[in-house]
């Protein structure tokens, strides 16, 4: 099995930089396909890469004259990019990279979630990220070549966008001024498929449960694609960050890389610090790096627009769209795929795809442990964050919950095509239910269908989620324990400018509709539905004001009993402590994955 760098590793990318350089850029801009209410115009740009594949993103510009300085920033595994409208607003004129499977370019090229890290993963030449990285490479060549951009770029990554900086900058070093990446994914495949057994690199382990004789295949294949192969021809001044308790990426990944860093390099280690919140961390310290190697650049100053606020009203009427989904499932095309051998567990692993009245197609994932016990204890239902692909559960807990995780319409792969949540929440000419509500609808509509087939009356039923779960909660009344974890929509009403996305949504909302009605406003907050739920609630937040204010908000208005954790989201001894809740209400007995955390041990 090799772990080394292959002989032919640099004629192999020289060879795709001469295919990728035969395939025409054929750039393509959309103007304004976003209000632009803060000083910020927003354009969806496309563009050919290797196999003349379509790929784009979204690229985010102060409205003021250019040229700006650029930035690229390359998208982790599961999540869809969106544009950076913070950046953005800091002076750079950034382009977030939506490469070949993400939401928009999915056509040829469409693997899915579990899928896209082992696919082609016998030969070089047919790898997925062949191609992939091809369009990071192209995405160096486009901004590069626009007037409204002043080079050298600056690029940014983290996860999977760590790797995907280092392979870009490390080919196209003419390009770059300065690049940051961290918690990487994509780095020492051989010792990170067996310590972080968890997914995305779970999928690795999948395969070759079921590919045994593929063992060496597979590892020379990923020898190719390996971080650790090319860092060390970064040339441009290089911030590489480690989180250290990160259950996603092993932490050790990270320092070998540092290993064979060139001298270039400027490390940072987030010692406590789980990937989710590593990200969102990383973003100033990036920030600072740039303008200390490039210089400051002019940031936008405009504020965004007022917004009224919500008054506290009387429930809307609940839409028809949501009060029918529950008599409407019974009506449904239901089709079910057993994927127990392509995801190997104690237990049996499905996917369920549900065809609507009005034709579009939801679903879930749905795992029933082996043991009987265990299956008839309860329910975990999971619903899927924003800007996300639908996620399938760790093989730990499928051997000991049932667990039903569910897939909405506007998932990747299954419905729209641009990742927004809200359009046709305010407009009086939208003819077809806005989003949310048909997001809602969705939820509740497999639920419905799928809850009555596993569940054991009288015993638990949990939620976990962002906060949007609150209205499914509601709606459905099928909750006895809810666990919030994410903040997506919770504190519109709060005073500070929201420059990122879903929030910012409803600022646009607004301002395209200024007349709109509140009451329609209002079924969107989560602190409105938190009301509307008596069951035990626990929400999860970050330990910054922010998330506490709006985890207060949540428990605030919650009639319920209700407590807030704080944690260091998506790290491994926040995933232990929800993991022994959830045994606890469930009766079963807990994992056993973060031994290393219990006992202190750092790997």
């Amino acid at each position: 099995m090799s772990v080394h760098k292959p002989s032919d590793f640099t004629s192999f990318w020289d060879a795709v930089d001469t295919e990728l350089a035969r395939v025409s850029q054929e750039v393509h801009v959309s103007h304004d396909v976003r209000p632009a209410i803060d000083g910020v115009r927003v354009h969806r740009l496309t563009f050919h890469s290797l196999d003349s594949v379509v790929v784009g993103g979204w690229l985010a510009v102060p409205e003021r004259a250019g040229p700006h300085p650029g930035l690229v920033i390359f998208p982790g595994y599961k999540s869809d990019p969106m544009p950076a409208i913070g950046w953005a607003r800091r002076g750079y004129a950034t382009f977030t990279l939506a490469h070949r499977g993400k939401l928009g370019a999915t056509g040829p090229f469409n693997p899915g979630y579990p899928g896209l890290l082992t696919h082609g993963i016998t030969a070089a030449h047919s790898y997925a990220y062949r191609g992939i990285y091809a369009d990071c490479m192209r995405a160096l060549e486009v901004m590069t070549d626009r007037d409204d951009v002043a080079g050298p770029l600056a690029v940014y990554g983290y996860s999977q966008g760590g790797p995907l900086s280092l392979f870009a900058c490390a080919r196209r070093s003419t390009l770059v001024g300065a690049v940051v990446a961290g918690a990487p994914f994509l780095t020492a495949f051989a010792y990170s498929t067996l310590a972080a057994r968890t997914y995305p690199y779970f999928e690795i382990a999948e395969y070759l449960a079921n590919h045994p004789d593929e063992r060496d295949t597979v590892f020379n294949t990923l020898a190719y694609f390996d971080a650790l192969h090319a860092i060390g021809d970064v040339t441009a001044p290089l911030l590489l960050f480690r989180a250290g308790a990160d259950e996603i990426c092993p932490p050790f990944s990270t320092t070998l890389l540092r290993q064979v860093a060139p001298p270039n390099v400027r490390w940072h280690e987030y010692e406590q610090s789980g990937h989710d919140a590593t990200g969102v961390r990383a973003v100033g310290d990036a920030a600072a790096f740039f303008a200390e190697i490039l210089s400051p650049p002019k940031p936008v100053v405009s504020a965004l627009p007022d917004v009224a606020e919500h008054a506290r009203l009387t429930p809307p009427e609940m839409p028809a769209l949501v009060s029918n989904a529950a008599m409407a499932a019974t009506a449904s095309r239901v089709a079910s795929e057993d994927r127990s051998r392509l995801h190997p567990a104690a237990a049996r692993t499905r996917f369920v795809t549900i065809t609507t009245g009005d034709g579009a197609q939801v679903g879930a994932y749905v795992s029933q442990p082996d043991a009987t016990a265990n299956r008839e204890a309860g329910v975990i239902v999971e619903c899927t964050p924003y800007a996300s692909v639908l996620s399938l559960a760790h093989p730990e807990d499928r051997e000991r919950h049932t667990v039903i995780t569910l897939a909405h319409r506007g998932m990747r792969g299954t419905g729209f095509a641009a990742p927004w949540m809200l359009p046709g929440l305010f407009d009086p000419t939208e003819v077809e239910a806005d989003r949310f509500t048909q997001l809602v609808a969705d939820n509740l509509h497999v639920l419905a269908t799928l809850l009555p087939t596993v569940h054991t009356k009288g015993s638990p039923v949990i939620g976990v989620g962002p906060d949007w779960m609150l209205a499914v909660a509601a709606a459905s009344g099928v909750f006895t324990h809810l666990e919030v974890d994410s903040f997506w929509l919770t504190g519109q009403q709060d005073a500070q400018p929201e420059f990122e996305y879903p929030r910012r949504e409803l600022y646009e909302q607004a301002h395209t509709y200024p007349g709109s009605d509140t009451a329609t406003a209002r079924w969107c907050d989560p602190v409105f539905w938190a009301g509307h739920v008596s069951c035990d609630l626990l929400v999860v937040c970050a330990d910054n004001a922010v998330s506490r204010a709006r985890a207060q908000q949540l428990v605030g208005a919650h009639a319920g009993p209700n407590s807030v954790h704080v944690s260091d989201i998506r790290s491994a001894l926040e995933s232990e402590w929800r993991d022994q809740r959830r045994s606890a209400l469930l009766g079963v007995t807990p994992a056993i994955r973060w031994q290393a955390a219990r006992s202190g041990v750092r790997v």
